[in-house]
């Protein structure tokens, strides 16, 4: 295989919405440099056959090789890969990729086989701590591994400055999520295609189901603004093992019998860019705790591509990002849907810097500058 080829670690399968985000973001940029990945991942969901095929189109497709773990360690790979089929043994698949870098985003008790057998071969482990794991009440991966990936990894990035100070020993790179290239131009595109006024005023597109959101909030503001459509578009059933025991199912009941509010259920990532560009700004209703102050929110990366401001729970991680309104409280927020609306026309500013594209380059430049430092024998 290339030298360039890189082994990702994954708990969450790439087309997988939420966790499968970052990941497959990293993945597209690097396919797209023509390097070979051979991603792993545990997640038994099955994302959409359409999305699966429309994926295999993509430019480079050819260079990846998708797997799963299986419980026994063994590795199960789908149909994407034209190396390999069915399952392969660890060893073999290391002895035949023979990866540059191993990549890991979850920390996962059953990818620790493989990490320790790249340990083992000399070859660099790179730990890239998407959340504050710890913090969350349901964890599928595992608990209690990460403390081994954190002592163990070569190279450490994180998607927040909150994650990177808890790691005051370690040299530690902050790269946040972002957005793809394709997503940007869908949403120009929907844009070109939108006449009339938006039919939202307020849009929140994203997971339904965890406890981070802030309900009380999101009602005593539908509530306070009666003469503003409100539209709710994502997930309402958390994925098997990740229940936050919300009862998002009730709430969202309660909402639906409001004439301002649609609730919509997940859609695909290219349909979404159309409800965006059809609305006047987005939301981020989280509660302020470990767990989102650590967070660099993948939906304010989709506001921005679609050009319309966010408002945001008060978190000093966005304080760089332009069209981003920091609200502390809930007279924040309407103070700010009242100022987003008086504006005659969206705020359009230079997304690039958000980009997956941008991201990729950052952690290059990142392994670059360590790679003398590692001193690996």
């Amino acid at each position: 295989m290339s030298s360039d080829s890189v082994l990702v670690l994954s708990y969450y399968h790439p087309w997988v919405a939420g966790g499968g985000h970052r990941p497959r973001g990293l993945m597209s940029e690097e396919l797209l440099l023509s390097r070979q990945v051979c991603f792993l991942y545990i997640d038994g969901s099955t994302p959409p056959a359409a999305l699966r095929d429309r994926w295999q189109m993509e430019p480079h497709a050819g260079n990846l090789h998708l797997a799963r773990t299986s419980a026994d360690g063994s590795v199960v790979f789908e149909g994407t890969s034209k190396t390999w089929h069915g399952s392969v043994a660890l060893e073999q698949l290391f002895d035949e990729f023979s990866p540059a870098i191993v990549r890991i985003h979850n920390p996962s008790k059953r990818h620790l086989p493989a990490a320790m057998l790249a340990q083992t071969r000399s070859i660099s482990l790179h730990y890239d701590q998407m959340d504050l794991w710890e913090a969350f009440t349901a964890q599928p991966w595992g608990a209690n591994a990460e403390r081994w990936y954190l002592d163990n990894a070569d190279l450490i990035s994180t998607v927040s400055r909150y994650l990177a100070d808890r790691l005051p020993d370690k040299r530690v790179a902050v790269i946040p999520n972002g957005v793809p290239q394709s997503f940007i131009a869908e949403c120009a595109k929907r844009r070109r295609s939108n006449h009339g006024e938006p039919q939202y005023e307020i849009i929140y597109a994203g997971a339904l189901w965890p406890d981070w959101i802030d309900w009380p909030l999101i009602e005593s503001l539908v509530e306070s603004t009666p003469d503003r459509q409100w539209c709710f578009v994502g997930a309402a059933k958390p994925p098997v093992g990740e229940d936050h025991g919300t009862d998002a199912q009730a709430i969202l009941s309660r909402l639906r019998s409001r004439f301002n509010v649609t609730v919509m259920e997940e859609v695909e990532h290219a349909d979404l860019a159309g409800l965006l560009v059809n609305s006047r700004m987005g939301i981020v209703p989280f509660r302020r705790t470990p767990v989102t102050l650590a967070a660099s929110p993948i939906k304010i990366y989709d506001y921005l591509a679609a050009q319309i401001p966010a408002l945001c729970f008060d978190t000093p991680e966005v304080c760089d990002l332009h069209n981003v309104i920091r609200c502390p409280g809930p007279p924040d927020y309407l103070q700010a849907i009242n100022a987003v609306l008086m504006r005659p026309s969206p705020d359009h500013f230079d997304i690039d810097a958000i980009t997956w594209q941008r991201r990729l380059r950052q952690l290059d430049a990142f392994v670059a500058q360590c790679a003398p430092l590692r001193g690996r024998a």
